[in-house]
């Protein structure tokens, strides 16, 4: 049976994707900073498969489309 007072903190986050970072470390810090400054507490964080799109800035050159 589930609590009727239990409640989730949803946040919904947008980002500009074809701003380049340098890597993986840097674009998780840049979703921490995101996560902080929306101030909701969360405790889980579910993204689109899109958002890996902005790792495509710090990859290597001339990868192929499939690679």
């Amino acid at each position: 049976m589930t609590d009727p007072k239990a409640t989730l903190d949803l946040a919904l986050r947008a980002t500009n994707m074809a701003l380049p970072v340098n890597g993986i470390d840097a674009w998780a810090a840049n979703v921490d900073a995101q996560m902080a400054a929306a101030g909701v507490g969360a405790r889980l964080l579910v993204m689109p498969e899109h958002a890996a799109e902005q790792w495509l800035s710090f990859s290597p050159g001339g990868l192929g489309p499939s690679e």
